[in-house]
């Protein structure tokens, strides 16, 4: 029995520990495509923070976990002019 709810616990402070790291983030996610088309542009890049990024998938769909604060978002494609 001591052992169950030694288990009970550990589950209960991992879940806590989840928990409270996921209050201090926050998620941002989208679709990157041309303005004029709508097409989606697969493999654009987008840039947050020093040199940290993400590329877009074959959908132009990108999801970022962030720290809760403001952020620079850079988006860059070939062919594109760079927008923050």
């Amino acid at each position: 029995m001591k052992r169950l709810s030694c288990i009970g616990f550990m589950l209960f402070f991992l879940a806590s520990v989840q928990l409270s790291e996921a209050q201090t983030r926050m998620e941002i996610s989208g679709r990157v495509f041309d303005s004029q088309t709508r097409e989606p542009l697969p493999g654009a890049t987008i840039i947050f923070g020093r040199e940290r990024g993400i590329v877009a998938d074959n959908q132009g769909m990108y999801r970022l976990l962030l720290d809760y604060g403001t952020h620079t978002l850079v988006f860059r494609y070939v062919g594109y002019k760079a927008r923050t």
